[in-house]
């Protein structure tokens, strides 16, 4: 990649695949000389902006540390949960790309996110707070027009959002984006992003793909038309994102459906070997628990005797109540088990 090759800013809307997205950032503009890797996978000539899962973080006035990080000559890209306007503190050329998610579909798997990690950015597990409670309730900004917010990078307050936030945010889209991809077309969005900026490399695991979250949230057919109407910005948004898209996809010409047919080809098989198989907290035999990593034979029987007595795992979130696993050890294991078939379930 050339030195002159403009910064890529990954703006990682929370909750729309992004965390898969930034893998492929890594491997494709991380300086492959200097590349090592420590116990913070650091990866040179890409910086991570750790904080701004929220709204508020993201907006807050960066650091000192992170101005200076983002004025690193080898700086090739920044991949984080950041607003629109980080690009005015990049010295040099600088293009933004973002992937956007139906907005019904990231409130919902937003919420699940924090009832499944218990991170409670937003106090909805301090407050023993309902879906629809954080809808209502003006307290965490992220469930109402999140899309729009970071795009437009305005500091507005709950409910507050509006047709001149919803333009700012679309003329960023059109005329600062080198793609704004789109979740449910993910394949479409690292195959065009792979052709725009030179990727030698579009193969992916899935990350954090939340497999619980009908277990932790079923929303009535109310809230989810409460969602889309508290997040009615988002929507429109998501609206021009797909026009935008199919524009893009347009561009690329005839022979794109034969590449993108032969890289799902790729990817499926790339996926056999390399995504875990979850073991099933339910009908898991014994020895398949221990195979989970930090799970000895005392930890496996004890998640074996507690289904026995619970009549089974109705929800993942209750190896928390089996003796000696703890919020470290669970955090490890969530993403690579199931929980189907319980009598309890």
């Amino acid at each position: 990649m050339s030195s002159a090759a403009p910064v890529v800013l990954f703006l990682h809307i929370p909750k729309t695949a992004g965390s898969t997205l930034s893998a492929l950032v890594y491997e494709n503009h991380s300086d492959p000389e200097r590349r090592y890797f420590d116990d913070d996978d650091r990866f040179p000539g890409v910086w991570t902006f750790y904080d701004g899962f929220s709204i508020d973080e993201a907006l807050a006035p960066p650091s000192e540390d992170k101005v200076e990080s983002l004025r690193d000559p080898g700086l090739r890209a920044v991949v984080g949960h950041f607003a629109f306007g980080l690009d005015a503190l990049v010295p040099g050329p600088s293009t933004y790309v973002t992937v956007l998610r139906d907005p019904v579909q990231r409130v919902l798997s937003l919420y699940a996110h924090e009832m499944l990690w218990f991170q409670d950015t937003h106090g909805i597990l301090a407050g023993g707070l309902s879906l629809e409670s954080v809808l209502a309730g003006g307290a965490a900004r992220d469930f109402d027009n999140g899309q729009v917010r970071r795009l437009c990078g305005g500091d507005f307050a709950f409910g507050a959002c509006s047709p001149q936030h919803l333009a700012r945010a679309k003329e960023n889209l059109a005329t600062r984006f080198t793609l704004v991809g789109l979740t449910d077309r993910f394949d479409e969005t690292v195959l065009i992003l792979g052709r725009r900026l030179g990727w030698t490399s579009t193969l992916f695991v899935p990350k954090l793909v939340n497999r619980h979250r009908t277990a932790i949230v079923t929303p009535s057919e109310e809230a989810l038309a409460e969602i889309a109407e508290v997040n009615r910005y988002d929507v429109e948004l998501y609206r021009f994102a797909q026009e935008l898209f199919d524009a893009e996809v347009e561009r690329m010409g005839p022979g794109f459906a034969r590449e993108l047919e032969d890289a799902r080809t790729a990817q499926a098989a790339y996926a056999r070997d390399a995504v875990w198989t979850p073991v099933d907290l339910n009908r898991g035999s014994v020895a398949e628990l221990e195979s989970l990593p930090g799970v000895g034979p005392v930890l496996a029987s004890r998640i074996a005797d507690y289904r026995e007595r619970s009549g089974g795992f109705a929800d993942v979130r209750q190896l928390l109540e089996v003796p000696g696993l703890g919020q470290a050890r669970y955090r490890t294991l969530v993403m690579m088990v199931a929980a189907t078939g319980g009598e309890a379930a």
